[in-house]
């Protein structure tokens, strides 16, 4: 299943770059057939977050897209580009604010993916180590809690094209931080590299 989902990756994020037809019947039809049926919630105030970054690139026809994104209170830092030589050159950088409900939203979902980490160990698929066209990209993602903070690496792919309830999670938390930006498509990318929210989910 993980190197079908890497081909299905490498497929649409060609078709996507090129504006081909058909790129998003291929994702429906994958994330339709991988959908989890339930989420598990947040239990416990000791889960809750008070802040999170994400930080996530993919690579294809030989160049490097990222976006980044920090929460802090009912701010959203946020900032997208491209990498080269390693170095990254941001093309677009904004503050915006983020309403109450919404920021409720993004530190509920952060609470579920801080308590899969800390209390149930869950793991997750190692990141990518060089931008290429066939790598899986790299996801960052950081929980900022007094006392137990948490870090999730892992490929972007495994993100945008989620199998397992805790994929689905970082999915859901990352459209939800994105969904914030709403005066400009960071970038012009719609859809960073066929992110976007599984059907039936």
């Amino acid at each position: 299943m993980k190197t079908r989902s890497y081909l299905v990756a490498a497929v649409v994020s060609l078709c996507s770059v090129l504006n081909l037809s058909g790129c998003e019947m291929i994702g429906e039809a994958f994330n339709a057939e991988n959908a989890p049926t339930s989420i598990p919630s947040a239990e416990s105030a000791e889960h809750s977050i008070d802040g999170l970054m994400i930080s996530y690139n993919r690579s294809t026809l030989g160049r490097t897209d990222y976006e980044q994104y920090r929460l802090a209170s009912d701010k959203l830092i946020w900032e997208c580009g491209r990498i080269s030589a390693g170095r990254y050159n941001p093309q677009t950088q904004r503050i915006a604010t983020v309403s109450p409900e919404k920021v409720a939203t993004i530190k509920s979902i952060g609470a579920q993916i801080h308590r899969l980490v800390t209390e149930k160990g869950a793991t997750f698929s190692r990141p990518g180590t060089t931008p290429e066209f066939f790598d899986p990209g790299q996801y960052t993602l950081t929980l900022e809690q007094p006392t137990t903070p948490a870090t999730v690496k892992t490929t972007f792919d495994s993100v945008a094209i989620p199998q397992a309830n805790r994929e689905h999670l970082l999915n859901k938390l990352t459209l939800a931080v994105r969904s914030v930006v709403v005066d400009e498509v960071p970038c012009g990318i719609k859809e960073f590299y066929l992110l976007a929210p599984p059907r039936n989910f």
